[in-house]
């Protein structure tokens, strides 16, 4: 044993040199020659810190934490309720994150009829009810009953590689824990730490010695009081119904801190947050103060149909503080900044999900950039994102169907005041990182996903995707007003085809592994002209989670 520890803690200075890779949208990233020796060393501590919970005991949750974007729960349950549809109990799936004690909800909701699932269905459904029946048995105890605290482990492994170009090994992992009393408060937190996780944009930090890593990507206080919830601290936010992007926020970039107050009741939400972006350096050496802040109404009035508008607003500069009139949830931000006559950036938002028959959804977004009321000094500079969901069609068992088209005009997410463009902050290389969809603007993509639940434990998938995008960037200047005739998509476009094939394996929600491989067809590559390329790539990623709970009875 002494010996196998041995070598896993000096394998890392194996790994080392130039790394060219994709981050975890896909997008292209150049990473510098680096010897990461810290990567499975991590993965060692993450391995004696897991046996050392593995064996301290099973594991119960708090129903009022949220699961943290990114996690397999959302597209598993975003399935099973869209398959499910109408026959189902409700559950709005358009804003995310969702707590745990929503999804207990509608899994307990939807037990006496799990019989009445369909194969694939029912394979979601005993994953999700192997992760959540115990906080299934915690929504029957009295609210305040216990306090609990919680702690846990979810170390990972990474490999990233494409053909001719060097690729990125990465090990890390996530330490968390909560402590509150269940059903009125929790506190929560989560560190991340990785070999080198500056490359990927969900990730918020700079490197630290020898490539290391580490941040703190969710802390948050939460207090519940009837229907009512306030949030604060570092979240990510995504509305929509699509499972990998979104036109207002697609939770694409790192959580900014922010607050947060929601009303939910049966088939209404609505949700107001207040969100600091990153500081602007201006040319006189000033920072300019960023800030975000929106609402949110959703209605499902029907179990067939879920509709959601939204508004959010950039605003900021050199010693400005907060305004009042956007720290009200109830104020409409276009109307107020014209009336205080400040140029801010107001975007909307329309969303809605159609269930038109069991088993498939019609689902779509409406992105409107800063509204021209005349109709005519300006074009309206928009984005828009339509796609179908298909559980089992034609017969075909078990598969889970994606067709989704997006585009997003040239202007959009842009500003003619230097701070108010619609994103966070920049990667390593310099690039802005959009709260909106990944992609940016100036781009559109159609995509095509199919997922096959072959045992419950596997899964097979294949995607297939066209993606053109313009050389139209978020941070360029532009003039006070947008002239009209501009192209789409504009100067030198990037083309790109792409083709994977992948699995995951998911061992009782403990271990689950994945890999991707495929073809990708380039051209303009980044928009530069002439950069063509033809490339197969190949990606995997290990991860356990355990962890364990302490419960206090009044």
């Amino acid at each position: 044993m002494i010996m196998v520890l041995h070598v896993i803690w000096f394998l890392p200075r194996f790994f080392a040199g130039s790394q060219q890779t994709r981050d975890a949208f896909g997008v292209d990233v150049t990473v510098p020659a680096a010897k990461i020796y810290t990567m499975l060393r991590i993965g060692f501590v993450g391995i004696v810190m897991c046996v050392a919970v593995w064996f301290s005991g099973t594991a119960y949750c708090s129903v009022d934490e949220d699961i943290p974007l990114g996690s397999w729960v959302y597209p598993a349950i975003a399935e099973l309720a869209g398959g499910v549809g109408t026959a189902g109990p409700r559950m709005m799936l358009q804003t995310q994150p969702f707590t745990r004690g929503q999804v207990a909800g509608y899994l307990h909701d939807l037990a006496p009829d799990s019989t009445k699932l369909d194969p694939g269905q029912l394979i979601l459904f005993r994953r999700l009810w192997a992760e959540f029946y115990r906080d299934i048995d915690e929504l029957h105890r009295p609210a305040g009953e216990e306090l609990i605290l919680r702690a846990g482990i979810e170390p990972y492994l990474l490999a990233d590689h494409a053909e001719q170009r060097d690729g990125l090994n990465r090990a890390g992992g996530y330490v968390h824990g909560s402590f509150g009393r269940s059903g009125r408060w929790v506190v929560y937190s989560r560190v991340r730490f990785d070999s080198d996780a500056r490359y990927d944009t969900r990730f918020r930090g700079v490197k630290w010695k020898d490539n290391l890593t580490a941040n703190v990507d969710n802390a948050c206080l939460k207090f519940h009081a009837g229907n009512w919830t306030l949030f604060w601290g570092r979240s990510r936010l995504k509305f929509g119904r699509s499972q990998t992007d979104g036109l207002l926020l697609s939770g694409y970039a790192p959580p900014p801190d922010q607050a947060r107050l929601s009303y939910r009741r049966s088939g209404f939400n609505f949700l107001y947050f207040f969100a600091v972006l990153d500081d602007l350096p201006l040319a006189d050496g000033r920072l300019a103060r960023r800030y975000l802040a929106g609402h949110r109404l959703t209605v499902k009035p029907w179990k067939f149909l879920e509709l959601a508008i939204s508004e959010v607003v950039v605003f900021g500069g050199a010693g400005r503080p907060p305004e009042w009139y956007y720290l009200n949830p109830f104020i409409p931000y276009y109307w107020e900044q014209i009336n205080e006559e400040h140029d801010d950036n107001p975007l909307w938002n329309f969303d809605w999900t159609w269930n038109i028959a069991r088993g498939w959804e019609l689902y779509g977004e409406l992105l409107i950039d800063d509204f021209q009321i005349d109709f005519v000094s300006e074009p309206q500079q928009v984005g828009i994102l339509a796609g179908v969901h298909a559980a089992a069609p034609l017969g075909l068992n078990r598969t889970y169907h994606t067709l989704e088209y997006s585009r997003v005009n040239s202007t959009v997410y842009g500003q003619n005041e230097v701070q108010n463009p619609y994103y966070y902050r920049r990667d390593v290389n310099g690039r802005v990182i959009p709260l909106g969809s990944r992609y940016g603007p100036d781009a559109e993509r159609v995509t095509y996903r199919v997922v096959l639940h072959a045992v419950d434990w596997l899964d097979l998938r294949a995607a297939a995707e066209r993606r053109r995008r313009g050389e139209c960037q978020i941070d360029d200047p532009q003039q006070s007003g947008v002239p009209h005739g501009v192209p789409f998509p504009t100067g030198v476009v990037d083309r790109r085809w792409d083709i994977s094939f992948g699995f995951t394996f998911q061992y009782k929600n403990f271990v689950i592994a994945e890999f991707d491989g495929g073809w990708s067809h380039r051209r303009n590559e980044n928009n530069i002209l002439g950069r063509d390329d033809d490339l197969f790539f190949a990606g995997a990623a290990v991860q356990c989670n355990l962890w364990r709970v302490f419960r206090w009875p009044n």
